[in-house]
């Protein structure tokens, strides 16, 4: 038998998906950060791009979270 998620399940899911993602970029840029020299300034830059646009997307997913309920 199948179970219908209802829109708070489904909005937590995704809450706890972004925030994962939003972890390893974190884990991403600080270790470019630290290994600066043996990573071009390119890839750090990329880096932190990728953290503040999925930081952005964590954010909006929250706000939806709290606005929803």
């Amino acid at each position: 038998m199948f179970r219908i998620a209802s829109n708070n399940n489904i909005d937590e899911y995704a809450d706890s998906h972004h925030l994962k993602k939003l972890e390893g970029r974190r884990l991403d840029f600080d270790y470019k950060k630290k290994r600066q020299g043996k990573v071009t300034d390119d890839e750090i830059k990329q880096a932190l791009e990728k953290f503040d646009d999925t930081k952005e997307i964590a954010e909006l997913s929250m706000f939806n979270l709290l606005e929803s309920d």
